[in-house]
């Protein structure tokens, strides 16, 4: 039901002490190089590499852009278009999806992402909640999921302007992909339920002061179902 079974993050501090130590809250307030105080589960964005793959597998198939069985890049090491030099995991050769998923092959995502586009891609992301709020009960970041708009935005004054080679990036989970370990956590589980995605929450029941009446208990909230295909979500579980 998306219920949240455990969460940290490090560094940690000591409530207690940061509650009734102003020296130490004082010190853990200014250590900007380890940030104590930032929740890095919920608020801490970071390039997802390799994990984005099966989504770009789900956006490929649904969108009848590939099948299960078809190789789409002769896979020697290394992904060559225009503006884009990126090494691969391995040498794929021909790699079907299968292969493509079991190897990590940036090739035949970086390839995939190419034939889809990056307006076809995009949407899949805010389907299984990368780049979306999750819906947790406490603050969370919203990270970025690669578009040629926030591109522009974010690379001001530098010169760049979007390419083919940067969505084929964006493909293997890299150039502007951003996202925090709760939406990962949540796009998993959501491919985990055939592209269902719940609200995530920490809450499970709310009790009454003595601890003994149940007053709610928490509800499943359905956010988004991608309506993914039987066979798809087969090929990539």
């Amino acid at each position: 039901d998306f219920g949240v079974l455990a969460s940290s993050s490090y560094p940690t501090y000591d409530i207690e002490r940061y509650a009734t130590d102003t020296e130490y809250a004082n010190a853990a307030n200014s250590d900007n190089k380890n940030q104590p105080l930032l929740n890095r589960a919920l608020r801490g964005a970071y390039t997802p590499g390799s994990v984005f793959k099966p989504l770009v597998a789900i956006a490929g198939l649904q969108e009848g852009v590939v099948s299960a069985g078809q190789g789409l890049y002769n896979c020697e090491g290394m992904f060559d278009y225009e503006d884009m030099h990126m090494r691969c995991t391995g040498w794929h050769h021909y790699a079907n999806v299968y292969e493509a998923i079991s190897g990590s092959c940036n090739c035949y995502f970086a390839e995939l992402g190419l034939k889809l586009g990056i307006r076809r891609l995009g949407p899949y992301a805010e389907y299984f909640g990368l780049g979306e709020e999750t819906g947790v009960e406490l603050g969370e970041r919203v990270g970025t999921m690669s578009n040629p708009q926030e591109y522009q935005e974010l690379h001001t004054g530098l010169g760049e302007t979007w390419t083919d080679g940067i969505t084929a990036q964006a493909a293997i989970g890299q150039a502007d992909d951003m996202f925090t370990p709760i939406q990962l956590a949540t796009y998993c589980a959501a491919l985990a339920n055939g592209g269902k995605r719940y609200r995530t929450h920490f809450l499970q029941q709310v009790l009454d002061y003595s601890r003994e009446e149940l007053v709610r208990r928490y509800e499943p909230e359905l956010l988004y179902d991608a309506e993914i295909i039987g066979d798809v979500q087969g090929v990539v579980r």
